[in-house]
């Protein structure tokens, strides 16, 4: 399952096991970007380009969504995922297991 913010549709709100799916993933990147302290992370983005991109930014990311989603990620996951689009990509992965 991908997911794209801009994709037309996103704005609705789907549940699969109670999780929220919709708009809640459209917040993802703008959680990603506070901890980045960056104005804004696309899909497009690698997340290895940005500064502030570092083991204790991955280990915010890995609570950060633990938290929102409850879903377990390790630092490899997300560092495999490389880009906004590939960590959106990753938890729609897991949300639909």
């Amino acid at each position: 399952m991908e997911f794209n913010v801009n994709a037309p549709g996103t704005d609705a709100v789907l549940r699969h096991d109670d999780i929220l799916i919709g708009d809640q993933m459209e917040n993802l990147l703008a959680k990603v970007a506070e901890i980045l302290e960056v104005d804004e992370v696309k899909p497009t983005d690698i997340l290895d380009d940005f500064e502030e991109w570092d083991s204790l930014a991955v280990l915010s990311v890995i609570v950060m969504i633990d938290s929102d989603y409850r879903i377990n990620l390790t630092a490899e996951e997300i560092r495999n995922s490389s880009t906004g689009q590939g960590l959106l990509d990753l938890v729609a992965r897991k949300t639909s297991k």
